[in-house]
């Protein structure tokens, strides 16, 4: 669903928010209405963190409110998205399923009987030797691209998996 503010369209737009081109040099993460408005605030923070350690990212330049709806207004850099980044390699979208079927079944603590936390394990072994088999370079990228997914995961706020992602971001991040 696509939101138009004045004459502007979405140039993107994903689960949780619109991207709009902005004022110049600018563009705005504008969230959808039903996120909370920390959501905005907490990454903010975090991308401010990341930008101030130097590393090679868009800068924030304000936290913005339209219409009832939070938003992240920040430097327009140009370059590749992590999108198609992520389109023209499949390691993303292999780690993201690798996490969920190693992480998820241990955020579940007991809801999950024995049996089916066997049947997910066997059914990850299976999977990661076939995609191995596959893509010969896939341990190497794996470690580049596990930390990024983990980081990502730590968003949709699944307090039981919590742990196990930030130590696996941490671990990348070493």
């Amino acid at each position: 669903m696509n939101t138009l503010y004045g004459e502007k369209l979405p140039i993107a737009e994903g689960r949780t928010a619109e991207i709009f081109d902005w004022e110049p040099g600018t563009i705005l993460k504008l969230y959808r209405d039903w996120c909370p408005v920390d959501w905005a605030e907490y990454e903010a923070g975090v991308a401010r963190l990341i930008y101030n350690a130097g590393v090679n990212s868009p800068a924030v330049k304000d936290l913005v409110e339209l219409n009832g709806r939070s938003g992240i207004v920040y430097e327009r850099v140009a370059g590749v998205s992590m999108l198609s980044e992520m389109n023209a390699h499949p390691w993303a979208d292999i780690m993201r399923t690798r996490l969920l079927l190693i992480i998820g079944p241990k955020g579940t603590q007991n809801s999950i009987s024995p049996i089916i936390k066997l049947f997910i394990w066997l059914y990850y072994q299976t999977y990661f030797r076939r995609i191995q088999a596959l893509i010969p370079d896939l341990r190497r990228e794996q470690n580049c691209w596990l930390p990024v997914v983990a980081a990502a995961r730590l968003k949709e706020n699944i307090l039981p998996e919590r742990a196990a992602l930030i130590k696996t971001v941490r671990a990348g991040l070493s």
